[in-house]
């Protein structure tokens, strides 16, 4: 099984948000590696956890979420194909439609995200960090 996280899990953990840490961090242990299945991100989610955490910590707690991020995930496509794509997807905002286009490219199975509805366009289906745990 192939999944695309969402930035909102990453976010979850990396700044061990308490009402969702666990739900999001037992979905990175089980995708985190490719063990039990494979995840990507997409590459504004490194991005934007690098801005957020050297804005909110310092330079090297930074380049350490990036470093897990990269040990245990892949990253999807992120090119003009898929730019031009999410354009296309019956998407209201386009960060979310270029999340479904990567997904979409790296044939993914799901696209897990706590914001379920904002993937209502997507070919591929969203589901919660809680379902996709519920699937091992």
């Amino acid at each position: 099984m192939k999944v695309m996280l969402d930035l909102n899990v990453i976010l979850d953990v990396v700044t061990n948000r308490p009402q969702w840490v666990a739900a999001s961090a037992k979905v990175c242990t089980i995708a985190g590696g490719g063990r039990r299945a494979q995840a990507v991100v997409s590459p504004h989610a490194v991005t934007t956890v690098y801005y957020l955490a050297r804005k909110h910590a310092d330079k090297a707690t930074a380049e350490r979420a990036v470093d897990w991020l990269m040990a245990l995930f892949g990253l999807a496509p992120c090119g003009r194909k898929e730019f031009r794509r999410a354009r296309e997807l019956p998407i209201e905002d386009f960060e979310d439609a270029v999340v479904a286009a990567g997904a979409e490219s790296a044939a993914c199975d799901y696209i897990v995200t706590r914001n379920i509805s904002d993937f209502k366009g997507a070919s591929v289906k969203a589901i919660s960090p809680e379902d996709f745990c519920r699937l091992f």
